[in-house]
């Protein structure tokens, strides 16, 4: 006969630091039941749900701004102020400015040319030609006067021309024309003596200016 044994439920066993773990824990919430370590029966996070929580922390993190560049500031000395350097301009009064103009024009007109103006009164010529359009400083009023003056009492003339040479298409037209007038003259020249002579003169005004 045979009897069966009925076999007696198996109890965990537990250790000292989990009993001293899980009564901790009752003290902090005696709600809670903590369970050991090794029969934690909570189902863990799949690999997908991991990814997805560093995705989340990921964005949740501000992103760092770059520093801003420091831009340099180009430092500008300040103007210096402009010294007047020179005498000042000051213009003739325009009664003595115009007898001026007028005089010189006049001098011009005489055949007295703006360079040998402007040597009589050391001026520039751009001083005469200035003078000559009623602009003439006060400065300059002594030393035009000075010269017009010597041109009035005729010390200052106009300088000689010399005569020009005539082109050479006159030279010959001239010869041209004397030639046919010997040779004119030849034909109605009834001795051959003098005929041959004028024609001797024809030849020679022709051959000279070829």
């Amino acid at each position: 006969m045979t009897t069966a044994t009925a076999s007696a439920p198996t109890t965990a066993t537990y250790s000292a630091a989990d009993l001293n773990a899980q009564s901790a824990a009752e003290r902090h919430d005696p709600h809670a039941l903590s369970l050991p370590k090794g029969n934690d029966d909570s189902p863990k996070p799949t690999p997908r749900k991991r990814a997805a929580k560093k995705t989340t922390a990921k964005k949740a993190t501000p992103a760092k701004k770059a520093p801003a560049k420091a831009t340099s500031v180009r430092k500008t000395s300040p103007a210096k102020p402009t010294k007047a350097t020179g005498p000042q301009r000051v213009q003739a009064p325009d009664a003595v400015a115009q007898d001026i103009s007028r005089r010189l024009l006049a001098a011009r007109a005489a055949g007295i040319p703006r360079p040998v103006l402007a040597q009589e009164c050391g001026y520039t010529q751009s001083v005469v030609w200035r003078g000559e359009q009623g602009r003439a400083l006060a400065s300059e009023v002594e030393a035009f006067t000075r010269m017009l003056d010597r041109i009035d009492a005729g010390k200052i003339t106009p300088p000689e021309r010399k005569r020009g040479r005539p082109s050479q298409l006159v030279e010959l037209k001239a010869a041209v024309d004397s030639a046919v007038e010997l040779i004119e003259k030849a034909r109605a020249t009834k001795t051959a003596t003098q005929r041959n002579q004028q024609l001797d003169q024809a030849l020679a005004l022709l051959t000279r200016t070829n």
